[in-house]
């Protein structure tokens, strides 16, 4: 149990006593009261059971290729720390997200073969037989003024924020088999197209309105064989900016993962890259994980986690707790202990999630320290489920 977690049960504990009433390029190649049965089914107690991790690693450098050549040099610290989160947690599918993706396959390669497979003091090293990568709409540029500074050109202007292609992306490791000829991406969906999309209210003038893919990274639905069943491993990162626009398409990114992992008929019309319509069929094992931001936390009514079609198993304790004063407060103590990142004044946020569906059972669940760069600490978060 991390020492954020222990601190937070601790002070529920203590409240307790007192009795006080969280193209594409491809390469096959939280907290909470479920730690008490964490050990057999990760040590093997389950024959069927699977761990997924999810990080912003924040692996990311100012020009193409240079993080792949810092990398090369086998002692990058930054990698170095994120393998030792990884070696530490040993998640059996690991998605890395904040990291600078290139169509030579090096990043992947390198982080693979260099970092999570090479021991790190009394850590031994995990072996990765499977990853995926895949083009992301971060750097494509667009061709039109989204950001507003009337210069057609630059990151802002991109479908996703980023200098050059790939830049901040997502990486998939597995030790599992990805079935390549069933995975679906979502890079060329455009927003217009989503029923009852915000881009309306979005100030987005028509030209750039008609042309805007809904993801400002990629969603890919990346099917594993677990135990004789399939899961779905649904990888994203949701547009990380700021202005009103960005939080009306970070809103419909979120509704769009809601309404593809629930099977909604609203997205029968709704192709993949490969021309493929509809949503995942209903009752579908999956895991929707990656950065999908602060927001991704709102629990009601047709949101992501209104419990309905995902659950998040780090907060299901205090569902009896309800809206006593003190149910409130320990709420919000273990959200704080949840954080995913914390910023250099020491600003918490819970950004990064793994979230089962609720055909899946949830086993054991927790968060390690994986990246601290400047004072600003992203920790690696898992969840372990039973299949």
């Amino acid at each position: 149990m991390n020492r954020v977690r222990a601190a937070a049960v601790a002070a529920l504990a203590a409240v307790a006593m007192l009795g006080t009433p969280v193209a594409a390029w491809a390469s096959p190649a939280v907290a909470g009261p479920l730690d008490s049965v964490a050990d057999a089914a990760r040590d093997g107690g389950s024959a069927a059971s699977l761990t997924v991790a999810t990080v912003d690693a924040d692996l990311s450098r100012d020009g193409e290729g240079d993080l792949a050549a810092d990398l090369a040099a086998h002692d990058d610290a930054q990698a170095i720390e994120l393998s030792e989160a990884v070696q530490s947690e040993r998640p059996d599918v690991l998605v890395v997200t904040g990291v600078d993706v290139d169509a030579d396959g090096d990043v992947v390669a390198s982080l693979r073969d260099d970092y999570f497979a090479v021991g790190r003091g009394e850590r031994s090293g995990i072996r990765y037989d499977y990853s995926y990568a895949a083009q992301t709409n971060v750097g494509q540029p667009s061709g039109t003024d989204l950001d507003g500074d009337n210069v057609v050109g630059g990151a802002g202007d991109a479908y996703g924020n980023g200098d050059f292609a790939g830049q901040r992306s997502l990486l998939v490791f597995s030790t599992h088999p990805i079935d390549t000829a069933n995975v679906r991406s979502f890079n060329s969906m455009l927003w217009k197209d989503l029923p009852g999309n915000q881009l309306s209210a979005s100030g987005l003038g028509s030209v750039a309105g008609d042309s805007i893919p809904l993801q400002s990274t990629s969603v890919w639905d990346l099917p594993l064989r677990v135990g004789g069943q399939t899961v779905h491993i649904v990888a994203t990162a949701t547009t990380s900016g700021t202005s009103p626009a960005d939080a009306l398409r970070r809103a419909d990114q979120l509704r769009f993962l809601r309404e593809y992992v629930s099977g909604s008929a609203s997205l029968s019309s709704i192709a993949d890259d490969k021309g493929r319509e509809g949503a995942l069929p209903a009752g579908s094992r999956v895991i929707v994980t990656g950065a999908l931001g602060q927001e991704a936390a709102g629990t009601a009514a047709g949101q992501l986690l209104d419990g309905t079609v995902l659950v998040d198993p780090t907060t299901a304790s205090l569902s009896e707790l309800g809206s006593t004063w003190w149910g409130t407060a320990m709420a919000r103590l273990q959200a704080g202990a949840e954080s995913s990142r914390v910023d250099a004044d020491g600003v918490g946020s819970r950004a990064d999630f793994v979230l089962p569906s609720t055909s899946l059972n949830a086993v054991s669940s927790g968060s390690v320290e994986a990246i601290d760069r400047a004072g600003s600490t992203h920790r690696l978060v898992w969840l372990c489920v039973s299949v």
